[in-house]
């Protein structure tokens, strides 16, 4: 079964042109692979933190040593890791407010880009 992991950030929500288009990407990818698994995580509604020290102090302690907010943000973290680690396809979708991505968007770690002009284009 294939994995869709599909990662949106626009404020707007169904008003978003780049929502809009991504829609019909997922709608698409769902043709092509009718029994696949999507997993939609708006980043939007529900932001990543960004790396702080009780992050990067807390992968480096022994599992005994956390404290409640290293315990959570490395939970949030593996959750993360192994969404993107089981999707064989990642549609990210951002917009470009007057040309700068969302902060929402700019937590480190491997993300695919899906180029969303062209998709608007029809080549996708």
């Amino acid at each position: 079964m294939t994995n869709i992991l599909f990662l949106t950030s626009s404020p707007r929500g169904g008003v978003s042109h780049s929502n809009r288009v991504a829609a019909r990407v997922l709608e698409e990818l769902c043709r092509v692979h009718p029994h696949a698994s999507v997993t939609v995580r708006d980043l939007a509604k529900d932001p990543v933190r960004h790396i702080d020290e009780d992050f990067v102090t807390g992968m480096f302690a022994a599992a005994d040593r956390l404290n409640t907010a290293q315990r959570e943000k490395l939970a949030q973290s593996d959750i993360l890791i192994d969404e993107l680690m089981a999707a064989d396809i990642v549609v990210s979708i951002s917009a470009f407010p007057r040309r700068s991505r969302p902060g929402s968007t700019m937590s480190p770690g491997r993300v695919a880009r899906f180029n969303v002009a062209r998709a608007a284009r029809g080549g996708w």
